[in-house]
């Protein structure tokens, strides 16, 4: 992500009210669609884990969750909800990819909620979560896939982008994201539409 797009996720975290209320709407359904795919004794990493709401959620059913964020105030909340929760198995860490790329670590599963339509290389991300999973490992997202509703809504929300109220966005077609995967060394297990948005959930495991 830009400095740019940092800078405005560190502002969000500054207004947040740190507290650790229930997931609800779609965040609620996304981690319910996740959980069949976890074993108990997973190693999970949450990319883009912001205030960490969906990496508790995981949390609770698997060994560990490493879940990380290039914003430093997300990763302040995250932490201060995480522990507020009570919740020791997972770290929040403030990190890019790269970073923990070249640190030849591997995890069971990697997840990634309500990020794609924010990444400029998406094929470039989907290697990079390639080489962070062993043969068979899963990929999991969950993605606004813009480009299926585009029209009054959209200028709306290029307007709220203009105006920095939202971050920057790219409009992602459910097609291209899926291929982006396959091309990726994934073969798809599971699609499925969140809402009328959509926000498109995938489940890949990795075949190359």
């Amino acid at each position: 992500m830009t400095d740019n797009t940092v800078k405005f996720w560190d502002r969000i975290a500054r207004g947040s009210t740190k507290d650790t209320s229930e997931l609800q709407g779609t965040s609620l359904k996304t981690i319910e669609e996740t959980l069949p795919f976890l074993k108990p004794e997973d190693h999970v990493l949450d990319f883009g884990c912001g205030m960490g709401d969906l990496s508790m959620g995981l949390a609770r059913d698997v060994t560990a969750v490493t879940a990380i964020d290039t914003s430093s105030g997300m990763i302040q909340v995250a932490q201060s909800r995480a522990k507020q929760a009570g919740i020791p198995n997972i770290t929040f860490r403030q990190m890019s990819i790269e970073q923990l790329v070249s640190s030849n670590q591997q995890f069971d599963v990697v997840t990634v909620f309500n990020v794609l339509h924010h990444i400029q290389d998406v094929p470039k991300l989907v290697d990079q979560i390639n080489q962070l999973l062993p043969f068979g490992g899963l990929f999991i997202s969950a993605t606004a896939c813009l480009s299926e509703k585009r029209g009054v809504a959209w200028a709306g929300l290029k307007l709220l982008i203009g105006l920095k109220l939202l971050p920057k966005m790219q409009l992602i077609q459910k097609k291209a994201l899926e291929t982006h995967i396959i091309d990726g060394g994934f073969r798809l297990m599971k699609k499925e539409e969140l809402t009328s948005l959509p926000e498109y959930f995938l489940v890949a495991r990795k075949v190359s």
